[in-house]
């Protein structure tokens, strides 16, 4: 694992003050485990929805693949300098931040 992958791990938040990407894709926390699981939860009105998908990172890129539904998807990522992690999906940019 290199420094930028390292660097996933651990809980993320949808930003708030990314009003792009909280219209586009809700309220969602991204878990990056070290295990290469990655938890996709969608916080709906009074339930939450969990999507549980494999990932590996290639440079700067993380490689997803959800194991009910095989599909291999390729989402760009960068950190900002104040720590926000953005990624890049399909041409459509969204911002979270460090989570509990």
């Amino acid at each position: 694992m290199n420094d930028l992958s390292a660097a996933l791990l651990g809980t993320w938040r949808f930003d708030p003050t990314d009003l792009n990407g909280a219209s586009r894709y809700g309220k969602v926390t991204l878990e990056f485990c070290a295990d290469g699981t990655l938890l996709y939860i969608s916080h709906g009105p009074g339930k939450d929805d969990v999507v549980r998908l494999t990932y590996t990172v290639e440079s700067d890129f993380i490689v997803t693949n959800q194991p009910s539904q095989p599909r291999v998807e390729r989402t760009h990522y960068r950190f900002t300098s104040d720590g926000k992690l953005v990624l890049n999906f399909a041409g459509k940019e969204s911002r979270y931040v460090r989570g509990i």
